[in-house]
């Protein structure tokens, strides 16, 4: 079981590593195929649109029949798409990559966020925690390795190298995890739905996800266009979000340890507010000092709010009674509506009032959600006794 929870950290990283091999080289895409500011934005969105659409199907199908075949086959289509946007000829061929993408991220997200549930039931919530702090990894490996391959070697290089990683823990998850089962209970859809309603967990952690989503929809939009505007290489993008997201991992790695006690709708909302007030750097002076300063803030703040989203949902889901796949992937569609919105929203924004007022936008809308999550009635740091669905 042991060998299965690390081969999907292995899937989440390579994952997160083709989502994070695209920040430092989209002003390249943005360069070589002239794309407007809503088109970018548009190269961001187009995976979170695909996530939407295949997540809370995908936990509906992964309770009722096993997750480990839709993890392995979520390792094949990043290695496909990593191909796909690598050697992508014009806007057309890369939007469709990240479709594809989209698709696959959905998959691993809820596929294997629940394998890793089922594997390791005695300390659920670290080891779901464990997920996001390898996902965070590869935002420390990746930005650095993808400018600098890029400005070495070209543009389809840093794919590639995912698209072979992805490859690998695809056919390893394969050989290593037949007779596995990994099944849990299940509801139809809109059964589903009604049963998160009006649970204090599952709600704090479906606007949590919202904010989670505000956030991965602006910030790799805003940050590298505004860096490269500022005279910054890929490679120089790259390490300063690498750099960032090494505050990420060792902070994600502290609230993974702490497990359940971490997960409270409090902390949820803490998290978020602390977050409003460092978007408050880049909005005061878009300086790279400011930019650079926002991002080792915004990872020290948003880092334990990933760590605990799924461990929230999964826990709130269980309370209603419904499938722990099924939990996870209704909070991914709430991530994935807010991550397609935001960079079309963003760009649209910044090409009227520029890159500065539109972080003070996304400060606003965070404090709300996050002011949202404090005034729920919330449960107690440690969930009630209760069992799966099925």
């Amino acid at each position: 079981m042991r060998r299965t929870v690390l081969l999907v950290y292995g899937l989440i990283f390579t994952t997160e590593s083709l989502q994070a091999t695209l920040v430092p080289l989209l002003p390249r895409f943005r360069d070589d195929f002239g794309l407007s500011g809503v088109e970018s934005g548009a190269v961001i969105s187009a995976a979170t649109l695909a996530t939407v659409l295949v997540g809370l199907p995908i936990g509906l199908i992964s309770d009722r029949l096993g997750a480990k075949t839709l993890a392995v086959a979520a390792g094949a289509l990043v290695a496909v798409s990593a191909l796909v946007q690598g050697f992508a000829p014009n806007f057309g061929t890369l939007f469709a990559g990240r479709l594809l993408f989209g698709v696959a991220f959905g998959t691993a997200w809820t596929a294997g966020v629940a394998v890793v549930s089922r594997a390791a039931d005695r300390r659920r919530a670290a080891a779901v925690g464990g997920a996001v702090t390898a996902g965070g990894l590869a935002h420390f490996v990746m930005p650095f390795c993808a400018g600098h391959l890029a400005d070495a070697a070209g543009t389809p290089a840093a794919f590639v190298l995912v698209a072979s990683l992805a490859a690998t823990v695809s056919v390893g998850l394969a050989l290593t995890t037949r007779g596995i089962p990994f099944a849990g209970g299940h509801r139809p859809m809109l059964e589903a739905l009604r049963a998160a309603r009006g649970e204090s967990r599952m709600e704090g952690a479906l606007l949590l996800m919202a904010v989670l989503g505000v956030m991965a929809g602006a910030v790799p939009l805003l940050v590298p266009l505004q860096l490269d505007r500022n005279g910054l290489s890929a490679s120089d993008i790259g390490t300063l979000f690498s750099l960032a997201a090494g505050l990420w991992v060792a902070a994600s790695a502290v609230v993974a340890r702490l497990g359940d006690r971490a997960v409270a709708v409090r902390n949820a909302g803490l998290g978020v507010i602390a977050l409003a007030v460092a978007i408050l750097l880049p909005l005061a002076t878009v300086a790279t000092a400011s930019i650079a300063a926002f991002l080792v803030l915004r990872a020290t703040f948003q880092s334990p709010l990933s760590t605990i989203c799924y461990p929230l949902a999964e826990s709130g889901g269980r309370r209603a009674g419904i499938g722990r796949a099924t939990a996870v992937g209704i909070a991914n569609v709430v991530w994935g509506v807010a991550a397609v919105v935001t960079p079309v929203v963003a760009g649209a924004l910044a090409g009227l009032v520029g890159e500065r007022w539109t972080f003070g936008a996304v400060a606003l809308v965070c404090a709300i959600l996050g002011a949202r999550i404090l005034a729920l009635r919330h449960l107690g740091d440690r969930p009630k006794p209760a069992v799966d669905a099925a």
